[in-house]
């Protein structure tokens, strides 16, 4: 291998939202929305039932940036798709 390549043996995988890099991107809320449902497999009409019934539409408005997120809806994504809340803000 040359000088400027690295190998890395590792099992533990780290959530790229959480990382130092993807946090210095500046990635908009909505992309991380997007990451978070996809992580957890769940469609955008089911993360819709689970904030209480939300349409399809809905969701996609967040993903796409035509919808703000509110800190209670902020708090609602991190409790369902398991991250800190401030991710989506």
């Amino acid at each position: 291998m040359g000088e400027d390549q690295i190998e890395i043996f590792n099992d533990n995988f780290t959530d790229i939202t959480e990382t130092d890099w993807y946090n210095e991107l500046e990635v908009p809320a909505g992309e991380t929305v997007v990451i978070h449902r996809q992580n957890l497999n769940f469609t955008q009409a089911e993360l819709g039932e689970k904030l209480g019934g939300k349409s399809k539409q809905y969701i996609l408005d967040i993903e796409k940036g035509r919808r703000n997120i509110s800190l209670k809806l902020a708090r609602q994504l991190g409790d369902i798709l398991e991250h800190n809340y401030k991710a989506y803000l």
